[in-house]
């Protein structure tokens, strides 16, 4: 790591004075940070990791300025996002019960700041278990909440508030499970920031919650080793590149249910699921509904907001991933918003997505802004995809395990951009900085209009003879209406590959569902999706109850007594936590001690 401008972050230093490595000049560059400070609250909570790790080799001085560093922040309740919440509150627990005669900038300590955010953190973990985690899945963002409960498991001394994170964490664990393909996540994703949005795949050095998946779960390959990347920038700019180290530390109590760690390790997996999250990452009440199309080799996940508050915008709705040994499988759709990077961010309110079984349409209304009415379709350059050619208004897709497809209802332009070109090379609207560009090259379908429409179909390679025969099929059997688009609310009708009418009209994301999106005619019953309704996992929106099920097996989590009862309906083996030898590609021990590739 190259400290280019100073210190990195705290990590790094951290895990070196925990094998008691370069001491002194370890020692001497975490005391200047703790004599900086942080904007951002989950940069406290790593600090607070750093002192509880190794804080018994500081010295006075050093303590002096940890106890002054902890003083200079109010831990009290945020108007701010999921994670920088839960940094604040976690923290301040910690630092009342740690730090009993430090007071805050309120004038808090002890007692008093152990009870208030004891009490803010079981605010947000009762409502994350009961409506879903709004940052779902996130590149960045899950992570930082979980750093946060798993901080408090390990170090808090209040057992009721150690149980009920630690079942959060658990059901974290499950959905992680659930969506883990042999190395790929397959969901649609909240707060997906710039080409980051892409880095869950082995063929990346992740270190969010991907990575502790990976450590459990395994994948197809190794993962590639530290400086094998297309993507250069340092992780000064994402700290929880880092971070995820310190949740490796071998002192950590939490490990993951074993039934968890049973389905994330399952590689046949094929069905379709259900989900909904019922809050945004202000903790306001929204609803999002989530569905996925999976086979063993690949998926397709999408999602559409309605009772949206707020403004945000950092949703990745449309992701269909497949497995493959080369970079970056992954093909997304995303519409311009501000200056964010080509392919970051959306129009949540202006595109509307509708998903059946492995076929996705969407339609979209601009706001009126001509510098931002743009669809963009990414399709990595990197190998993943092995042919792909034009026929008949689709572009049509080889990965090797699968086919899809993609057709737009207006004209689109074809744009080229990688890792080294400028961040605003084809969106010129895009911010010109390290952190915006792509971390992987594309081929981006671009296309400009204030309504327009599109399909997406995918196939698994099994079902046809080879492409030729898939884009046979596509010009024989399907037919796209686009006769409506124009309309006030745009509207697209599909007949699919699977022989379904898919008919959409664009609607309010504000409001609640109503007969806009059809299949052969009946409307989806949004209102009838669980919180998760998975072959492996199930809850009813706002339900006091998760089951959790594998291979006759059922666990159940009561979140009203706060209960974990175990329903083992036929004996089989039950192994403790997964070692090296005998995880499919991943690598627990080797990530401890730095020596995984």
């Amino acid at each position: 790591m190259k400290e280019e401008s100073g210190a990195v972050n705290v990590a790094q230093y951290t895990a070196q004075l925990a094998d008691h490595e370069n001491v002194a000049t370890n020692l001497a560059k975490l005391d200047t940070q703790f004599q900086s400070y942080d904007y951002e609250q989950y940069k406290t909570m790593a600090k607070m990791y750093s002192y509880l790790m190794v804080g018994e080799q500081f010295s006075p001085a050093m303590r002096a300025h940890v106890r002054s560093y902890f003083a200079s922040y109010a831990y009290q309740k945020l108007p701010q996002t999921e994670n920088l919440r839960m940094s604040n509150y976690a923290t301040g627990y910690l630092v009342g019960q740690y730090f009993p005669d430090l007071a805050d900038l309120n004038g808090n300590s002890g007692a008093q700041l152990k009870a208030a955010n004891k009490a803010n953190v079981l605010e947000m973990v009762n409502a994350g278990v009961r409506g879903g985690w709004a940052e779902y899945q996130s590149p960045e963002y899950t992570f930082m909440t979980y750093f946060c409960l798993n901080a408090l498991y390990q170090w808090a001394d209040d057992a009721q508030l150690r149980r009920q994170v630690k079942m959060a964490m658990d059901v974290m664990w499950f959905e992680w499970a659930n969506d883990w393909i042999d190395g790929y996540m397959i969901s649609s994703e909240s707060r997906a920031k710039g080409d980051l949005s892409s880095v869950n795949d082995p063929t990346w050095r992740p270190a969010d919650h991907s990575v502790l998946a990976w450590t459990y779960f395994g994948a197809h390959r190794a993962q590639e080793g530290v400086g094998e990347s297309d993507n250069p920038a340092p992780s000064a700019y994402r700290p929880n590149l880092e971070y995820a180290g310190l949740a490796a530390w071998p002192g950590t109590k939490y490990t993951p249910p074993e039934p968890a760690v049973e389905i994330g390790r399952k590689t046949d997996k094929s069905y379709t699921a259900h989900k909904t999250n019922l809050q945004n990452s202000s903790g306001h009440a929204m609803d999002i509904y989530r569905t996925s199309y999976v086979r063993p080799a690949w998926g397709l996940g999408t999602e559409v907001q309605y009772r949206r508050v707020d403004n945000w915008v950092e949703d990745l709705p449309v992701v269909l991933r497949w497995r493959s040994d080369a970079a970056n499988p992954l093909f997304r759709l995303s519409v311009d918003q501000g200056n964010a990077s080509i392919g970051a961010y959306d129009q949540p309110a202006g595109q509307r997505v509708m998903q059946d079984g492995p076929t996705a349409v969407g339609v979209y209304k601009s706001s009126g802004d001509q510098t931002s009415n743009y669809i963009n379709a990414l399709f990595p350059t990197n190998g993943s995809i092995r042919e792909r050619r034009e026929v008949d208004g689709w572009t049509i897709a080889d990965t090797g395990s699968m086919y899809f497809a993609y057709k737009l209802a207006k004209p689109g332009t074809w744009y080229h951009q990688t890792p080294n070109d400028p961040a605003n090379k084809v969106k010129k609207t895009a911010q010109n900085h390290p952190t915006a560009g792509l971390s992987y090259s594309y081929d981006i379908l671009r296309s400009q209009a204030d309504s327009n429409g599109w399909v997406l179909e995918s196939a698994d390679a099994s079902t046809y003879a080879g492409l030729d025969a898939f884009a046979s099929a596509l010009t024989s059997t399907t037919s796209m209406d686009v006769s409506h688009v124009e309309d006030t609310n745009p509207r697209l009708v599909y007949h699919s590959l699977s022989g379904d009418d898919l008919d959409i009209t664009f609607d309010s994301a504000s409001e609640a569902p109503g007969a806009t999106h059809l299949v052969n005619g009946t409307p989806i019953d949004y209102g009838a999706y669980k919180l998760f309704d998975t072959p492996w996992l199930q809850q009813d929106k706002l339900g006091s109850t998760f089951t959790a099920s594998v291979d006759g097996d059922s666990v159940v989590y009561d979140f009203d007594h706060w209960t974990v009862t175990a329903v083992e309906d036929k004996d089989h083996d039950r192994r403790g936590r997964p070692q090296h030898d005998d995880l499919h590609g991943g690598c627990l021990h080797g990530l401890r001690q730095g020596v995984c590739s």
